[in-house]
């Protein structure tokens, strides 16, 4: 399964490199300093990283959305231990459904499953306005496996792939069956994603597959979309009502 390889730099030190030409002085120094900060957060208090956002707050330049959707993420709970065992989840052989494990593991969950909702979606507008389609890709799959596991109070085990399998796949019926999930939110950010990540030769085969098949499916109709698209990470199909 060609799963992205972003590894644990992404929301970390490794894909900031960031491009300060151009930027005025106090920027520059500003943006510098949220990287230092960013990267002293400590694995064990990943909510440490939102005492960093101040520094970079008031700017608007592409380095400091990716910092700040970087921040957001991060303070949620995106761990280096939560991306290594999606990898092991999408490499498994023993998952039917290896990209709803995938999702699953992106959650947030830091202060809570709330809280960690509430930080995906403060992060998803700076990660689409950083233009970096990879992030953009990402931080989308993290505000849809954030609301799913808030509004149906799923917990996802990284120590535990087939009981992960079990939580999220009745995570997805009960949000296609309307159990109050934004499915208009998942919908809208589906129909971004396929414009933005999947339209690329080189994205995500398994995740961009449903993508695009429930916006072809779908596309003017973005709660229908999402339905469709849960269907589809349970190797199912939506018949415009549920998954068969």
């Amino acid at each position: 399964m060609n799963f992205i390889r972003l590894g644990s730099g992404l929301f970390f030190s490794a894909l900031l490199v960031l491009a300060f030409t151009g930027c005025e002085d106090a920027e520059v120094k500003d943006m510098a300093q949220a990287q230092q900060c960013l990267d002293a957060v400590p694995a064990s208090a990943p909510q440490d990283a939102e005492n960093c956002f101040a520094y970079v707050s008031a700017y608007d330049s592409q380095q400091a959305n990716i910092l700040k959707c970087s921040i957001k993420i991060t303070s949620g709970g995106l761990s280096t231990q939560k991306i290594a065992e999606a990898y092991k989840a999408a490499d498994s052989s023993t998952l039917t459904n290896k990209e709803a494990v995938y999702i699953a593991y992106l959650a947030l969950d830091k202060p809570n499953a709330s809280g960690g909702y509430s930080l995906a979606q403060q992060a998803y507008p700076f990660c689409v306005k950083s233009q970096v389609s990879g992030l953009i890709f990402i931080a989308g799959l993290v505000q849809t496996a954030s609301m799913i596991a808030s509004v149906t109070g799923a917990t996802f085990d990284l120590n535990n792939p087939a009981a992960a399998q079990t939580a999220i796949n009745t995570a997805l019926q009960n949000c296609i069956a309307g159990a109050g999930c934004n499915m208009n939110e998942v919908g809208t950010t589906l129909a971004t994603l396929s414009t933005v990540y999947c339209a690329s030769p080189s994205s995500d085969l398994g995740v961009c597959t449903d993508v695009n098949s429930a916006i072809t499916e779908y596309g003017g109709d973005t709660t229908k979309t999402a339905q469709a698209f849960m269907c589809k990470l349970q190797k199912k199909t939506f018949d415009g009502t549920n998954c068969t």
